[in-house]
């Protein structure tokens, strides 16, 4: 679906705004790096965030439950694989395993 197709639906549901933004951005990770723990956004402007594989080697993003992700929680692993989209809600948290190729790692 193109971004106005989505805008459109967004506006049949009762979204208070006409405007549709996109924020997008490239990890590139050397050997050794990883990312932390965090999420995207939990504003009511905000809604869904996605992750592209390019180029990686044996590489996870993990994405935790957020209902009890304090005592007990539960990790899905998603192996990173190049040509994959994946789409989650900006308030879900997730992180990468440690990228332990010398290609780096492009998402």
């Amino acid at each position: 679906m193109c971004l106005n197709g989505i805008h459109q639906k967004l506006m049949h549901y009762g979204n208070p705004t006409n405007n549709l933004y996109v924020r997008c951005w490239v990890n590139i990770m050397r050997y050794g790096q990883k990312i932390g723990q965090h999420l995207h956004n939990v504003e009511l402007t905000s809604y869904l965030s996605a992750h592209f594989t390019v180029q990686c080697e044996d590489t996870y993003t993990c994405y935790v439950n957020p209902v009890n992700q304090y005592n007990d929680p539960e990790i899905i692993e998603e192996k990173n694989i190049p040509g994959t989209f994946t789409i989650f809600p900006s308030y879900l948290p997730h992180y990468t395993t440690k990228h332990l190729s010398f290609k780096p790692r492009i998402t």
